[in-house]
């Protein structure tokens, strides 16, 4: 991954100076920006392989800090829901945002992300819910899709890397063996259930 970042970074270069070049022709607008838009999908690409890498070497040293609840999740579910209303899937959420939790930022942003993401992207048109729920000494956060369903070998490795669902679906496979590394390197869990249609995951 390492050395795909040179060619990547000169690709990238070479597609500004188009940009520059095309000026208001709008075909050559459109090229440059979908040109854009696949240097982009190797740059995320590149960073959770090598995200996933630090966090299964156990490289991460989780980096807390307290926070309240709306301050990690509303500007993560204002993207998402952009995503989520281009496959008209609804993305719904019940939290209070006036939580405190003493948590890992990044990851801990990272982890509930991918699930998200994950729901969103395997769903069929309907809702995406993210609950949290608040106990005297923890948080849980729940994620709830209508995807098809899992089968029991499908659940067993669902959290491995490059590993995904019989339905396919775009995507390298890292977001849930990312999500679940983060929860892990700040000692908590992440379990997933399928029983029929949806999936539930809970961390």
């Amino acid at each position: 991954t390492h050395e795909l970042r040179n060619p990547l970074a000169t690709a990238t270069l070479a597609g500004a100076q188009l940009r520059g070049l095309a000026g208001e022709h709008p075909r050559m607008i459109r090229a440059v920006n979908l040109l854009d838009r696949a240097h982009d999908s190797i740059r995320v690409l590149i960073e959770r392989v090598l995200n996933a890498e630090r966090l299964e070497a156990g490289e991460v040293i989780p980096v807390t800090k307290e926070l309240e609840l709306g301050a990690l999740l509303d500007p993560m579910l204002e993207t998402l829901r952009e995503m989520a209303n281009t496959r008209s899937i609804s993305l719904l959420a019940d939290y209070d945002p006036t939580i405190r939790l003493n948590v890992d930022p990044m990851l801990t942003s990272s982890a509930i992300g991918n699930l998200i993401e994950n729901a969103i992207k395997y769903s069929s048109p309907g809702d995406v819910r993210l609950d949290v729920e608040e106990r005297p000494s923890e948080i849980e956060v729940h994620v709830r899709d209508n995807c098809d369903g899992l089968s029991v070998e499908e659940l067993r490795v669902i959290f491995e890397p490059f590993r995904r669902g019989r339905h396919g679906g775009k995507g390298a496979g890292l977001g849930l063996a990312i999500a679940r590394r983060a929860v892990e390197a700040q000692g908590g869990s992440i379990h997933v259930e399928s029983k029929g249609r949806g999936c539930h995951f809970a961390l």
